[in-house]
């Protein structure tokens, strides 16, 4: 036999170095003496054998010297011919094997082993611990394919179960990560993980996902994926912090406080105490923060106290400020009612005077002023939270039948509203309302269209009701400081006889607590008929006419005086025009004086004269070709004396009304029956003095913490017509709050 001893290496001293150090006790005969005892003992001596040009022991040393040099294929060949000279020859049984597998052929060299296993008891192991060996480095080198095809071949021996466990773990997440579940569960079984290894690296995945999500703003996501993981395996309190601050941050501050109490109870951090504070802060909780500051102290007490040190020094010069506005809080109780016009207005501002226009019917869909007619107020306040209501609500006005007379409804009404940016100071709102028009039958015996002198000879019918009218509407809200900016923009209702063109607002307010000032440009529907608000189809030629649009410039301002005193007053200029309608200017201005009553449970109770005039350089009421439909007086002057009031903010309900009464007096200008195009008719002037009447009352009531209910009623009459209506809503808000306060009323 050769001089190379027989050795036994066990795998616990490391697959690499077991190799390693059998390839070189082999090559050398450097071993100690217990194991050159063994190898005696084990392993007979015998001769060398020679072959006609060299030795058995120089083939022997050239195979090791390739060995050594790493061309494994040539010592393969040289190990595979002594051992075809000798098979009894050990030494060269394991430089076979060993070059076997060094030339890339494991399982070659696995079999070989099999094969020698009588000779060399150890041989399968060292080949099993040099593939182990190798496929870890490979794994700790990110290189798990090439890991995976080392192994491949050794699928039921059980001590490559780690490595193929490692394996089997990465590719699993890659499948997570790529959201292949289904994919993740096979290689999972497949490589023999149990369920619960599994879950937990689903579960750990999710939570780095969520976490990245959080760091790039994206919060909503980020509680998605934390709820996958919940539902996989319990989220750790690192996953629960995760998911108190999306809550928090998606302003779900219910949520958000209920987790950061039971994780501040658990461990008093620091960071779980400002999360707590400020998610009670954020949904108006201050009892509930000043009783939890108490409760828990530590650092939750040291966090809350600034912020409940703030909250009632705000909320004291919040009063104060209400005290000195109360003096003059309803100064633009004026109301302008016509008695040929169903436009007619109600200044009621229950946060100033400035705060909001109204109908004088109060008779509105979900906070509308006049079915389709723009949104002011909805542009004039921000609201406390992102929220969104359903609605419906319907307006009657009485006249002549076809022409004066409508009957409107809205069914439904959609309107949502986003709050955002630093403090809430941004809202940006969308809504859609579907319309309904009716305006009764047409007398055609009534000059009416082209209104022909000669045969009256009718081609289409008088389109009379329109069920299918749709305004859409956007609007954006800013405040910096005392500073407002706001826009809208939509449209004409669409679907009538006329097509629709875009209406809109932009403008600023300056609010302080002793005055407030407002300036818009505006474009709006002229809403008192179906002609005026839709335009309508002349029944003698077929064409259309109509839908009336009025685009100037508005400003109005208050002013408190001395004491419970204020003034208010508001100045107009504008343009109206439509669809084969002849052109007209206006202008309108109002005074107005109020006296606030001090009564308990009522933010406001106010009493005063107020003056409105207007003016419009042509008249256009009436309803043939080039007329508009709505009230165009060349002069109009009413006084009136009127109250209002609304109920304390701060509870689970909230009331406003108005109540006027006075005397109107007006001059309408002769009309030609075609302005357009003149043929020699006209309408008589007319002069007209009657007195007038306005009521409306509205609510709100919290259902819920997150949902409430409103309605509105009003009614109108003059000594030529009277009108009435009202509306419901229905309002989900993104954010939970026990309380209504002003900006919970209509605001149109």
């Amino acid at each position: 036999m050769s001089g190379h001893p027989k050795i036994v290496i066990h795998r616990s001293l490391g697959a690499a170095v077991m190799g390693v150090v059998w390839a070189f006790s082999l090559h050398t005969g450097r071993v100690c003496a217990q194991v050159q005892k063994y190898q005696d003992a084990e392993i007979p001596n015998q001769a060398p054998t020679t072959s006609t040009n060299e030795s058995s022991e120089d083939l022997s040393r050239m195979a090791w010297n390739q060995y050594d040099a790493g061309e494994y294929v040539q010592a393969r060949d040289q190990f595979k011919s002594l051992l075809a000279k000798d098979p009894a020859d050990s030494a060269a049984a394991r430089g076979l094997i060993l070059s076997t597998y060094r030339a890339g052929d494991p399982v070659e060299a696995y079999a070989l082993a099999r094969a020698h296993e009588a000779d060399i008891p150890n041989a399968r192991g060292v080949v099993l611990g040099m593939v182990e060996g190798d496929a870890w480095k490979l794994v700790d080198s990110k290189e798990y394919k090439k890991a995976d095809d080392l192994i491949g071949g050794f699928k039921d021996e059980p001590s490559l179960g780690k490595v193929r466990e490692e394996i089997g773990r990465h590719e699993v997440e890659q499948a997570l990560i790529a959201g292949r579940s289904n994919e993740a569960v096979t290689l999972a079984e497949g490589y023999g993980l149990d369920s619960q290894k599994l879950s937990s690296t689903q579960s750990r995945l999710l939570v780095a996902k969520a976490e990245q999500l959080q760091a790039s703003g994206k919060y909503r996501e980020s509680l998605k994926v934390l709820e996958e993981a919940d539902d996989i395996s319990s989220l750790d309190r690192g996953a629960q912090k995760l998911k108190a601050w999306g809550l928090y941050h998606t302003r779900q501050f219910k949520g958000s406080a209920e987790l950061f109490e039971s994780l501040y109870r658990q461990i008093p951090e620091r960071d779980m105490a400002e999360g707590l504070t400020y998610s009670l802060q954020q949904s108006g909780r201050v009892s509930d923060l000043a009783h939890k500051s108490e409760e828990l102290g530590g650092a939750m007490k040291t966090t809350a106290q600034p912020v409940t040190d703030a909250i009632v020094e705000r909320e004291r010069l919040r009063q104060d400020d209400l005290k000195k506005q109360q003096a003059a809080n309803e100064l633009g109780h004026v109301v302008t009612t016509s008695p040929a016009s169903g436009g007619s207005t109600v200044f009621v501002h229950p946060e100033g005077a400035l705060d909001r226009s109204w109908s004088a019917t109060g008779s509105a869909p979900l906070a509308a002023v006049n079915p389709g007619q723009f949104n002011r107020g909805g542009r004039h306040l921000m609201a406390g939270t992102s929220r969104m209501a359903l609605g419906s609500g319907f307006r009657v006005k009485q006249g002549d039948s076809g022409t004066s007379q409508l009957t409107a409804m809205e069914l439904p009404a959609l309107e949502g509203e986003m709050v955002f940016g630093p403090n809430g100071n941004q809202s940006l709102g969308l809504s859609v309302r579907r319309h309904t028009l009716d305006t009764g039958s047409v007398n055609l015996n009534h000059f009416y269209g082209s209104a022909p002198t000669g045969g009256r000879l009718v081609k289409v019918a008088p389109v009379t009701r329109v069920d299918t009218l749709v305004e859409p509407r956007l609007s954006y809200r800013r405040e910096e400081g005392n500073l407002g900016f706001f826009a809208e923009l939509g449209t004409t209702p669409i679907g009538g006889s006329v097509s629709a063109l875009p209406v809109g607002a932009i403008g600023i307010d300056w609010k302080q607590p002793e005055y407030h000032w407002r300036a818009e440009v505006f474009s709006e529907s002229v809403t008192e008929s179906m002609l005026s608000w839709v335009g309508a189809k002349d029944p003698y030629t077929g064409n259309d006419w109509g839908r009336v649009t009025e685009t100037g410039v508005r400003a109005e301002g208050w002013h408190q005086l001395s004491g419970p005193w204020g003034v208010y007053g508001d100045v107009k200029a504008s343009y109206l025009g439509g669809e084969g309608v002849a052109d007209n200017s206006s202008f309108a201005g109002t005074v107005a004086l109020s006296y606030n009553l001090d009564v308990d449970g009522f933010e406001y109770f106010s009493i005063g004269p107020s003056v409105h005039y207007e003016h419009y350089d042509k008249n256009l009421s009436q309803f043939t070709h080039g007329h508009g439909g709505y009230f165009s007086p060349d002069s109009m002057l009413q006084a009136m004396m009127g109250v209002s009031f609304q109920t304390e903010s701060g509870h689970p309900w909230m009331m406003e009304g108005f109540v006027g009464g006075g005397w109107q007096t007006n001059d309408q200008a002769s009309a030609a029956v075609l302005p357009l195009s003149p043929d020699g008719r006209y309408y008589d002037s007319l002069s007209d003095s009657s007195a007038v009447f306005t009521a409306r009352l509205q609510g709100t009531w919290a259902l819920a913490p997150q949902w409430q209910v409103g309605a509105q009623a009003g009614y109108a009459k003059t000594a030529s017509y009277e009108e009435y209506g009202g509306a419901l809503f229905l309002r989900y808000l993104m954010s939970p709050t026990a309380s209504i306060d002003r900006g919970d009323l209509y605001r149109r």
